[in-house]
Order: C-alpha cells, then sequence, then structure tokens
C-alpha cells in the first residue's frame, strides 16, 4: 500500500516510466489483480504471476493481459511462478533475467 501512496503522491513528478519492472505475485485475483491493474495503468511493466497457468485463471484475470494490450499498453505480462515451490522461483529468475533482466518493485 505505500507504494500506492508514493504513486498517487508523485504526479508531476514520476520516478517511473514503462521501463520500470514491477513484479505482482499472487496477481489472478483480489487485491494482486488490482495491483497489477493500477501499476500497469501508470504506465509500469508489470509481470503479473500466478501459481496456474494463465488458461486455468479466473476470467477477470485471464482478459486482464488481453485487455492492457487492447488499450495499446503492452506492458503487462504474465508468468507462472509458485512462491512455495524452489524450482518455479528459479525457473521463473532464469525467465526473467532473460526475458527483462531485472526488476525494480517486488
Amino acid at each position: 500500500m505505500i507504494l500506492f501512496v508514493l504513486l498517487q503522491e508523485a504526479k508531476g513528478s514520476e520516478w517511473w516510466s514503462g521501463e520500470t519492472v514491477a513484479v505482482v505475485t499472487g496477481g489472478n485475483r483480489g487485491i494482486g489483480l488490482e495491483v497489477c491493474r493500477q501499476l500497469a495503468g501508470k504506465g509500469l511493466t508489470v509481470i503479473m504471476t500466478a501459481r496456474q497457468p494463465q488458461e486455468q485463471l479466473s476470467v477477470p484475470a485471464q482478459q486482464f493481459p488481453q485487455e492492457a494490450a487492447e488499450a495499446e499498453r503492452k506492458n503487462v505480462i504474465f508468468h507462472t511462478l509458485d512462491i512455495t515451490q524452489q524450482q518455479s522461483m528459479l525457473d521463473f529468475v532464469d525467465w526473467l533475467k532473460l526475458r527483462v533482466g531485472f526488476v525494480d518493485v517486488l
């Protein structure tokens, strides 16, 4: 929630850009999905993660990356990540290094 306060107060003096990468765990529902929406709406590149593959997510979570792309915001990327499984985390880190190389916000 602190991040949202900083994003709201920074009007006109943004410290982020489309190059700023945020990883959101549990981005498939509830607070996680809303965090993805808010960050993407501010222009950050959002890596939206969930335990399940994208086709098994709730309808709103499945539609969000597509809706962002249709709104000319190609800044939402989905990747499966189970933070309770070490191999899943290692695979995610390898993918992240290849795809974007770094993370600014976790």
